[in-house]
């Protein structure tokens, strides 16, 4: 190496990060220096899907759920809707199945089984 190239100092990243890992391994590759996963708050269930899951602890079937919330809120639900109701809960819960579904909900307090 000449004076020149004494003199003339490279701190790009490529070469900061060689120069912090010694190891044979490292040589000739850039390090990867990971960064912090965003925290993500879990999205809310809606009323909805709060509702269907409550009354899905309770044992009751999809059809039997859409009879109850249309005679309770006097608009026509399909069973097909209460169906979409409890696989939305069920993707927002994070579980596996809608068994899975209502134990996280009952274990995180979003429904309860008093009534």
């Amino acid at each position: 190496m000449h004076a020149a190239g004494r003199d003339h100092l490279s701190l790009s990243p490529e070469r900061l990060a060689l120069d912090a890992d010694p190891s044979p391994s490292a040589r000739g590759a850039a390090r990867v220096i990971p960064f912090p996963a965003p925290v993500r708050r879990a999205p809310e269930l809606s009323a909805r899907e709060r509702a269907c899951l409550e009354m899905t602890a309770h044992g009751l079937e999809p059809g039997e759920i859409a009879k109850r919330i249309t005679a309770t809120e006097s608009t026509f639900v399909a069973e097909e809707t209460v169906k979409s109701c409890q696989r939305r809960a069920i993707g927002k819960l994070g579980g596996r199945s809608l068994a899975h579904a209502v134990a996280i909900a009952l274990e995180r307090r979003l429904i309860r089984l008093d009534e």
